[in-house]
């Protein structure tokens, strides 16, 4: 079993990332943990009632139906996948979530500007920079005819190439 961390920012095409890991990880079961990280609240009434569940009720419903489109597609291959929230800002806080997930590797989008979908989100790939495990850097596909989510969601009903079986698959940060 391997548990890949995977930072997003509630775009659709944050996901094409699941379809790379499934490929350079052929004979693996795999836990993907979609992340967000979100600013500790500085308001003693924020404070006393932060909840998540607000957070996810803020989560697109174009995003949370291609996650399950996906668990459905990779039913063999993925153990667990899901999005989750965690308060924070620093380093140490990645490496904690790093190490109480049991997290082996991260994949991240090269040279890609992840959104800030909510006004306390925290760009997380700098903070990677630092963390304890292997961060795996994809080139993003991007087709100039069609919009990023409609090659998306169509990406989900075709069949995948198989993944190399020689050379180097990772490149790491």
């Amino acid at each position: 079993m391997k548990n890949i961390l995977v930072p997003t920012d509630f775009s659709v095409q944050s996901l094409q990332l699941v379809h790379e890991i499934i490929k350079r990880n052929p004979q693996q079961k795999l836990s993907i943990y979609l992340v967000h990280l979100v600013q500790i609240p500085t308001d003693i009434a924020d404070l006393l009632f932060a909840r998540k569940r607000h957070l996810y009720e803020q989560v697109p419903g174009k995003f949370s139906q291609a996650v399950e489109m996906l668990k459905n597609k990779y039913a063999s291959r993925i153990n667990l996948m899901g999005l989750e929230f965690y308060y924070g800002n620093t380093p140490t806080v990645v490496n904690a979530i790093i190490e109480n997930r049991n997290i082996d590797e991260v994949y991240v989008f090269a040279d890609h500007l992840y959104n800030m979908p909510l006004k306390q989100s925290v760009d997380m790939t700098n903070l990677l920079n630092k963390c304890k495990v292997p961060v795996v850097q994809v080139q993003p596909k991007v087709r100039t005819n069609a919009p990023a989510e409609a090659h998306f969601f169509s990406s989900l009903f075709t069949e995948e190439q198989p993944a190399p079986q020689s050379g180097k698959l990772f490149q790491h940060a």
